[in-house]
């Protein structure tokens, strides 16, 4: 089982009445588009703190 799915079942208690397999399906995919999503701005953010690009907190660059 993979994590995306793994996490989509413990979110939801398991599969719940009337649920279709494809519906978790869905859900497990998008679960994983958002992490993927998730890494990428870990990394952007982490490319501008070592660039030394930080914006200040009310400013916007």
């Amino acid at each position: 089982m993979s994590d995306a799915s793994r996490a989509a079942k413990m979110e939801s208690g398991g599969v719940v009445k009337g649920e279709t397999g494809r519906e978790a399906v869905e859900v497990a995919e998008a679960i994983k588009a958002l992490q993927t999503q998730l890494a990428d701005l870990r990394k952007i953010v982490q490319a501008a703190k070592t660039s030394g690009n930080i914006a200040e907190p009310g400013r916007r660059q």
